[in-house]
C-alpha cells in the first residue's frame, strides 16, 4: 500500500491536468483520474512489476481518454497550452493578445483528432520521445516526426481560422 500511495502522491495532479487538458467535461475528470490510479492499485495488488509508473500512468490515462470520448462520439477541447496568470507589468493590450492567442490555440485544438491532441500535450508535459513512444505505442523512430506533423497541423488550423 505504501508503494500505492507513494506514486499516488507524486503523480495525481500531473495525471489529472492532463486528462483535463484531453477531455473538456470537468464532471468526467475526476472519474476517469480515479479510474487510471484503481487500474495502478490492481496492479500493484497484483504484485505484477511496472518499471516506469509515470509513463504507464500517462498511457493508461491517454488510452481512458480515448476509450471515454469513442463511447462518447464526441469533440472536446484542450486547456490553453500557456497557462499564465497576468503579472503587473503586462499591459493590457498584452494580456488581451495572451487571451486571443490561447483562444485561438484552443480552438485549433478542438478541431484536432485526439491522438494528435495526445501527442502535443506530451510534448508539452516535457515528456522525453522514449517516454512518448511507449505512452502512444509510436515507434521511437516516429515520435518525432508525428509531434511534426501534428505541430503542423495546429498551425494550419490556426493560420485558416485567423484569416
Amino acid at each position: 500500500m505504501e508503494k500505492f500511495n507513494k506514486i499516488y502522491s507524486e503523480n495525481y495532479q500531473r495525471i489529472f491536468k492532463y486528462i483535463s487538458r484531453l477531455v473538456n467535461e470537468q464532471d468526467e475528470v475526476s472519474d476517469l483520474t480515479q479510474e487510471v490510479f484503481l487500474k495502478l492499485f490492481i496492479q500493484i495488488k497484483a504484485d505484477l512489476e511496472i518499471q516506469y509508473p509515470r509513463t504507464w500512468l500517462y498511457r493508461v490515462a491517454t488510452n481512458e481518454c480515448i476509450n471515454f470520448i469513442s463511447r462518447r462520439k464526441r469533440n472536446f477541447s484542450l486547456e490553453t497550452i500557456n497557462e499564465r496568470p497576468a503579472s503587473e507589468n503586462d499591459s493590457f493590450e498584452n494580456v488581451l493578445d495572451s487571451k486571443e492567442t490561447q483562444l485561438l490555440i484552443q480552438n485549433a485544438l478542438n478541431k484536432m483528432k485526439l491522438s494528435d491532441k495526445a501527442l502535443l500535450m506530451l510534448y508539452s508535459e516535457n515528456m522525453s520521445y522514449k517516454e512518448i513512444a511507449e505512452i502512444t505505442n509510436i515507434r521511437f523512430n516516429s515520435v518525432g516526426k508525428k509531434i511534426s506533423r501534428a505541430l503542423d497541423k495546429l498551425k494550419i488550423i490556426i493560420n485558416n481560422d485567423s484569416i
